[in-house]
């Protein structure tokens, strides 16, 4: 991998869903299982468009299930650390005020969670056989207020979905949106989303699960919150928006634009973001 570093001058320019993984007989044709997966994806998130889904002031109230083992809880603090670090969503520990909260638990959904704020208690469910810190992340990508980005409405502008290649009880993971569930702000679609599934995953067996409209081969699925993930949470929750440091992952083609393009920036800032491309462009 080569990273290069480009100085950009800038004059003012509702229903809950469930991700559920395979059981464990399905998981070895899964792409979101324990081993470590590539972030090296190309670049519009499939938000929630139900405000009462968000959770106020970007603060989700958590706490951990007694019977949770212990790496587990381990993976989930990663994730949320990696949430913290890199957005404005909050995780703090339930009090007894806390009215709506997430339980983060063991259940026979596997690794599965509704979307945003539901009301009262909510589940998180992380098992043995389908957990990994990027797992986590996704998972907590669905409490914070994302569907898949792979069910956007104009997902088929950019991939075909290969329905007879995933396992049937599983087809539930690749249903489209509609536009009335999702806001994706005018966003991009974004391949290299922790919230996109990689390209064999819930395979039955029989080849890929989801192939690029244009051709080119996609990656595994991601580890981290991409560039977009960021952004749209940020604009999900109305944050501040943090102008410059941003890390951008560029493919073989295409074009770079300024992270919050066409957004106006502050006049006369100096803003240095680093472009990771692919080993050899």
């Amino acid at each position: 991998m080569r990273i290069f570093y480009y100085i950009l001058y800038l004059v003012i320019l509702h229903v809950s869903f469930f991700c559920t993984f395979p059981t464990p007989s399905q998981a070895k044709y899964s792409g979101l299982q324990t081993k470590q997966l590539s972030v090296l994806q190309r670049k519009k998130r499939a938000a929630t468009a139900d405000q009462s889904r968000l959770w106020p002031n970007a603060t989700i109230p958590y706490e951990f299930d007694k019977g949770l083992p212990k790496n587990l809880k381990n993976l989930l603090q990663n994730a949320i650390h990696h949430w913290e670090n890199k957005t404005c969503i909050d995780f703090v520990p339930k009090l007894k005020h806390h009215k709506d909260y997430v339980v983060f638990t063991t259940e026979s959904c596997g690794c599965c969670s509704s979307v945003g704020k539901i009301g009262g208690r909510q589940t998180l469910s992380l098992s043995s056989y389908c957990a990994s810190e990027s797992v986590a992340i996704h998972e907590l990508g669905h409490v914070v207020g994302f569907w898949h980005e792979h069910t956007r409405p104009d997902r088929d502008s950019y991939i075909t979905v290969l329905w007879n290649n995933i396992y049937k009880d599983l087809h539930k993971n690749f249903f489209k949106r509609n536009s009335f569930e999702v806001n994706s702000f005018g966003r991009p679609y974004d391949f290299a989303s922790i919230m996109h599934y990689g390209p064999r995953t819930f395979s039955n067996g029989k080849g890929d699960t989801m192939v690029a409209i244009n051709g080119e081969k996609m990656s595994h699925q991601s580890a981290s919150l991409s560039t977009e993930d960021i952004i749209q949470t940020q604009l999900l929750y109305q944050c501040p928006e943090p102008e410059c440091e941003f890390l951008i992952s560029a493919s073989t083609r295409g074009r770079i634009t300024s992270p919050y393009y066409p957004s106006h920036y502050t006049a006369n800032v100096d803003c240095q973001w680093t472009v990771v491309v692919p080993e050899g462009i």
